[in-house]
């Protein structure tokens, strides 16, 4: 484990908001901590970057064989990285568009897969990208800034490697959320210790500008209660169960708690007047 500073101001003082734990891999709990300076939320002490592997176990969502075909197709002369690509399911949308695809992940075993079906993936380095000057048309990092050891380092990196003009984009969950507030220590969100950092709309913008991105545009968004897949019931079921394990007590009277606080938090995001901030997804497109 290490502790360290925060990410986007560097100051080491800083105060404990709650401890969470890792439901589905360690049953560890990780301590959050907000910044006294800036205000931005991490986990701390965390994993260090050689022993996090552990704590990705072999049924990660993004570790899974793509399940796209790739269809030859024009060229559009445009190149695109995916940086965290997993096993490569992006990758592949993105060649049928016409795109030189490249990606970058740290899990050995996604990069070997991505590799059987072809694509041109790379091993993650630590606080660095090893790609040219002004390479890219476009950057993805889909639900991996929150996971990246070497922040402003990476950011920095991805800055340089994206052509003036080019595009970059992410997603990450929102700490600012509505859903985050109901939820605290066991909302799905947290994913620790495998999210690193938990950002809001302002921390985010903060990062990126303090790295050289302009224009940057977001919007955060919600998943319905009842969408066709039940997307937000399942994270509610994370939910439950991280509350079943933090509270104390006879286990039964641990597990009633938890599933009448899960269903009371249903009820109260399914009648809130949603802001333009409280989104529990928090997406963000800026420019070089």
């Amino acid at each position: 484990m290490e502790t360290v500073r925060c990410a986007i101001c560097d100051s080491d003082r800083y105060e404990k908001t709650m401890t969470s734990m890792d439901i589905w891999v360690s049953r560890e709990r990780f301590d959050i901590v907000r910044c006294k300076d800036c205000g931005f939320v991490f986990t701390n002490p965390r994993p260090a970057f050689h022993e996090i592997a552990r704590y990705y176990g072999n049924e990660y969502y993004a570790y899974q064989k793509p399940a796209m075909a790739f269809h030859q197709t024009q060229k559009n002369g445009k190149r695109f990285l995916d940086y965290g690509c997993g096993a490569g399911e992006f990758m592949i949308l993105k060649m049928n568009e016409g795109y030189e695809v490249y990606g970058v992940d740290i899990d050995a075993a996604a990069i070997g897969i991505a590799k059987d079906a072809g694509l041109n993936v790379r091993q993650a380095q630590p606080g660095r990208i090893d790609f040219e000057d002004n390479f890219f048309d476009e950057i993805r990092l889909n639900h991996v800034l929150e996971h990246i050891h070497e922040l402003g380092s990476i950011v920095a990196e991805l800055f340089r490697c994206l052509k003036p003009g080019g595009m970059l984009t992410l997603e990450v969950p929102n700490i600012a959320s509505f859903d985050a507030k109901i939820n605290r220590a066991a909302w799905r969100g947290l994913e620790v210790p495998r999210n690193l950092y938990h950002f809001s709309p302002d921390s985010c913008l903060a990062l990126l500008k303090a790295n050289g991105f302009g224009e940057i545009a977001y919007r955060t968004y919600n998943h319905p209660v009842f969408h066709k897949q039940l997307y937000y019931l399942k994270g509610c079921y994370t939910s439950i169960k991280i509350a079943c394990h933090l509270k104390t007590g006879f286990p039964l009277w641990r597990v009633l708690r938890a599933v009448v606080t899960g269903a009371v938090n249903i009820c109260r995001y399914s009648l809130h007047h949603k802001t333009e901030d409280d989104g529990w997804l928090l997406s963000v497109c800026a420019t070089k």
